[in-house]
């Protein structure tokens, strides 16, 4: 008899309505014990479950009603057998450092079909806060609910962590609420993975690291669905990293309302390939590329809308970061985007003092059709390439960017004057400009076209220096740290001296501070508006620089 099989302290309040449906308080491992005997076990309602389920090769767990709680190495753990969820309750697991998935852990082939109930307030130490997904498993989602579950530690996969060549398949339900350094909704961490996304929702997760509600390493399509509300650092709504990732998206595939406090307000492409052959970047924010933000990566645009989107810096709609990026554009619609420099399509250097020859770099990965429909976009300086526009007569000026805010090159783009007064030039004296009536520019120091006016200290000026102190010599260059906006404490000591073009990296901790505040990059010579680099990136030294703390909330 089923009853017999129970430990004693779960025979008293057991009811069992048939040798496999349990509908009242029983521990874990008294279920793991009829399973491991051969039985198949449906928790209905009123089964009240304390403990780890571990569900073996061949058998079946069914939860149609109920609730399982109180696991310490998950709530099921499905070890090659099947987990069928049609209602009830996961909450309340956890899971240690050497143990994922919190709430459901599925590995060694097992399969997993979530058609409704709800998994949530589970907590683990490594990915995988509400369910991990491993090891050639299967994990499909028509239903139900999967929030506010963590994963702690550093730890990647708040809602879903998937590993090794594990397949999610997603139609319906609704993934949300969810903590994680990186991958607050969904992580897909190794190229052998693939999260297939065909309906359902991916929605308010506000993290620290990268993708607010996917991050993806593996392949990732994305037919229906839409992914909204998320906050992260890179990559609000989505992440791509790792250089043999794939993101394909089409259909009715919508990615809106996200918000990145660095760049990538809708899809940040770090690294992989992003094919779009249909779907909608809507109304996301950033710093830099407020629909989308392309580096180190190959991006196709051959359908869709990139619309409404906001870079408070540069590429409302689209930004390339990185001259080893290339676009292609070959239908579609970037409209209605907005941004201070380039609305619709910008480019955006981490080298502070760039030349023409740099931009070129840029314009011979990017390929944009006849076709393709520039419409509405707008940004607070108005340029655009005459290669560019004379190939494509439907991108007017202001729509595309090639310059970074403030600099400006002679016979490269057309400009309109950024005001009547040369300010362009007083915020950037060395860079003469033709925005000006005049050529060169009238600016405080004219004649320093290559080196800022603020001289090394080895050339025993005061600062700004007067143009004729020489600071073209091999040597004497340096970089200095600023707590930037709302920052306080010691900064970095000064590095140099540096010879001209140094590759130079920058600190990856300080000991700069700010309250309810992390330190995440480092900006070139503006705490606004300079360029972005990493902690412990690389920028290429054209002269003294200040890096600037960029901040972002800490919670």
């Amino acid at each position: 008899m089923l009853f017999a099989m129970l430990p004693a302290n779960a025979q008293a309040n057991t009811s069992m309505l048939s040798p496999q449906v349990i509908s009242g308080p029983v521990a874990g491992s008294a279920v793991t014990t009829i399973l491991q005997a051969g039985d198949d076990v449906t928790l209905i309602a009123g089964a009240v479950v304390t403990g780890t389920i571990t569900v073996p090769v061949g058998r079946t767990l069914t939860l149609n009603g109920g609730t399982i709680s109180g696991g310490t190495n998950s709530g099921v753990l499905v070890n090659g057998g099947t987990f069928i969820m049609q209602s009830g309750t996961i909450s309340g697991n956890t899971a240690g450092t050497s143990w994922g998935g919190s709430g459901v852990f599925v590995r060694n082939n097992g399969t997993f079909t979530m058609n409704g109930g709800t998994i949530t307030g589970n907590s683990s130490n490594n990915h995988g806060g509400g369910v991990t997904v491993m090891e050639s498993s299967t994990f499909t989602m028509n239903g139900g609910t999967i929030a506010d579950n963590t994963a702690g530690g550093g730890a990647r996969g708040g809602g879903v962590h998937m590993a090794g060549t594990a397949t999610f398949h997603m139609t319906g339900g609704v993934i949300e609420n969810n903590n994680a350094s990186t991958g607050g909704g969904v992580n897909v961490e190794n190229i052998g993975g693939s999260f297939n996304m065909t309906g359902g929702y991916i929605r308010n997760h506000d993290i620290v690291g990268h993708g607010g509600g996917v991050n993806n390493s593996g392949t990732f399509t994305m037919t229906n669905g839409t992914i909204y509300n998320n906050t992260a650092n890179r990559g609000g709504g989505v992440n791509l990293q790792g250089p043999n990732n794939k993101f394909t998206m089409s259909g009715n595939a919508v990615i809106y309302d996200n918000t990145a406090n660095s760049v990538g307000g809708g899809v940040g492409v770090f690294q992989g390939t992003l094919t779009m052959n249909g779907g909608l970047i809507d109304d996301n924010n950033a710093n830099n590329g407020g629909g989308l933000w392309i580096s180190n990566s190959n991006v196709t645009i051959n359908n869709g809308t990139i619309s409404n989107n906001t870079a408070t810096v540069t590429g409302g709609g689209i930004v390339l970061q990185n001259v080893e990026a290339s676009l292609e554009i070959n239908a579609g619609e970037i409209s209605g985007n907005t941004a201070a420099d380039g609305g619709g399509l910008g480019f955006l250097l981490s080298d502070p003092n760039p030349v023409e020859s740099h931009f070129q770099q840029f314009l011979d990965k990017v390929t944009i059709a006849p076709a393709v429909e520039f419409t509405g976009n707008t940004a607070a300086e108005i340029r655009v390439n005459e290669a560019l526009n004379d190939d494509n007569p439907l991108i007017a000026p202001g729509e595309v960017s090639l310059t970074p805010p403030g600099h400006a090159f002679t016979n490269f783009d057309i400009h309109t004057p950024a005001s009547e007064d040369c300010d362009v030039c007083e915020q950037y004296p060395c860079e003469c400009c033709d925005v000006c009536d005049e050529f060169p520019c009238e600016c405080p120091c004219d004649v320093c076209e290559l080196y800022p006016c603020v001289c090394p200290p080895s050339c025993g000026c005061e600062e700004p220096c007067p143009c004729g102190c020489d600071c073209n010599q091999p040597t004497g260059f340096y970089v200095t740290f600023a707590p930037g906006i709302g920052g306080g404490g010691t900064p970095p000591p000064v590095q140099g001296q540096y010879a001209y073009e140094t590759i130079v990296v920058t600190p990856v901790t300080s000991a700069l501070t700010r309250p309810g505040f992390v330190q995440v990059a480092w900006r070139v010579d503006h705490p606004t508006s300079g360029a972005l680099v990493m902690m412990g990136g690389t920028f290429v030294l054209r002269g003294n620089h200040t890096l600037y703390a960029e901040w972002m909330p800490a919670s």
